[in-house]
């Protein structure tokens, strides 16, 4: 009997878990409030691209973390709501308990009522944990194609058949026909948001290719630098301040993401 009840448990707790993770936008709605409150002109963004896309990393994990606030609340709200016929009966008995035998009674009674709502909240939590995982990638995507909109310089994501000719390219400017046509002169922006060794996929997609790599990540090591180079990525891009130090030591191959809507211009002749 227990077991089935642990089971229903399960199930109630999945359902809820689906209904409250579904009350967060879209990375596309998230990212359109972003810019809508930024405001960020062309000329800004042109000139500081790389801050430009720092406030928009920023601001979109912000109102990303509002919503996940609100599940936690409307996660709460159900769980005291579905307990609502148990805690009306039980808890008249509970304050006599604390009254007459003491706190540490009255503790042991209570610690299975918070031990379920803790389990919920750990499901939770760890749907929430890869959602955010993923959401991040996604948003500095988008965020660069927006950006780049912006200041009027185009690119494509690749889909369907072009995804898998150019592997794991995220971006290509100026557009997909050029990048299967004329490789030569498509310059291919694979993305992300953070260096771990997931950077290490990108590899297979850089070779004979004008491939850059785009970074936030602050962690950007002169050992990590040399071997990213070494293994075909043209040229990495990162935060200005991190591209000076790296620069100052030698790695002219890591470049401010400021100068990123110039360095495109210039490789594909088009005037700023």
């Amino acid at each position: 009997m227990e077991r089935l009840n642990k089971q229903h448990l399960q199930g109630r707790w999945d359902e809820l878990v689906r209904k409250a993770v579904a009350l967060i936008p879209t990375v596309v709605n998230i990212l359109e409030q972003t810019l809508q409150t930024l405001q960020l002109d062309a000329n800004f963004v042109s000139s500081h691209f790389g801050e430009a896309l720092r406030r928009v990393d920023e601001k979109a994990t912000e109102i990303y973390l509002t919503h996940e606030r609100e599940v936690l609340e409307f996660t709460a709200q159900s769980w005291l709501e579905q307990n609502r016929d148990r805690f009306a009966q039980e808890l008249p008995e509970l304050i006599s308990l604390l009254h007459e035998r003491g706190w540490e009674d009255f503790k042991q009674r209570v610690m299975p009522i918070f031990v379920d709502f803790a389990e919920l909240v750990q499901k939770l939590e760890k749907h929430l944990g890869n959602m955010r995982k993923a959401r991040g990638g996604q948003t500095f995507e988008l965020a660069v194609a927006n950006l780049l909109s912006i200041i009027g310089v185009n690119c494509e994501k690749p889909k369907g058949k072009a995804q898998q000719q150019l592997k794991r390219i995220d971006l290509v400017v100026p557009d997909i026909q050029t990048a299967l046509s004329k490789p030569e002169q498509a310059i291919f922006l694979t993305l992300k948001r953070t260096l771990r060794e997931r950077w290490k996929q990108e590899v297979p997609a850089a070779q004979g290719r004008q491939c850059w790599l785009l970074t936030l990540d602050t962690d950007l090591s002169i050992d990590k630098a040399d071997e990213i180079r070494q293994l075909g990525l043209e040229a990495i891009y990162c935060l200005n301040d991190v591209a000076e130090s790296l620069r100052f030591k030698g790695k002219t191959w890591v470049r401010s993401l400021d100068s990123l809507p110039n360095d495109l211009r210039r490789v594909l002749g088009v005037q700023s």
